[in-house]
């Protein structure tokens, strides 16, 4: 799971979007081929609990999936909900852009402190 700190030196009335993107790697649990990864993460710090993912764990995080046989779908639940326990934002997003045999794949993934929301 990645990592966090506090940054409580944001002013309450400054509303805060994050987003990062990232590259790694899975494998096809199908084909046992390499997936290559663009990642797209974003959130909204909760206001009481101003946590944030910190870069290099994100990174060693991701990275931690390079052996791991995961469907996109699950590995997209999987890490919003990883995010999620870290730094309990407001509201987190993962999408996951993959290109599988010529055929984009993109799959969204967010949570909210009210529910999910998949699309």
């Amino acid at each position: 799971m990645p990592g966090s700190y506090n940054l409580s030196i944001i002013s309450r009335d400054v509303k805060v979007k994050v987003r990062l993107k990232a590259m790694f790697t899975a494998v096809c649990p199908f084909s046992d081929t390499k997936d290559i990864y663009e990642a797209i993460i974003e959130y909204e710090p909760n206001e009481e609990r101003p946590y944030y993912i910190e870069l290099r764990s994100l990174n060693k995080y991701l990275a931690s999936f390079h052996n791991t046989k995961i469907t996109h779908e699950e590995l997209a639940e999987k890490i919003t909900k990883d995010i999620y326990k870290a730094i309990r934002p407001k509201r987190v997003r993962v999408i996951l852009k993959c290109i599988y045999e010529g055929i984009r794949v993109e799959v969204e993934k967010e949570l909210t402190r009210e529910g999910e929301k998949e699309e």
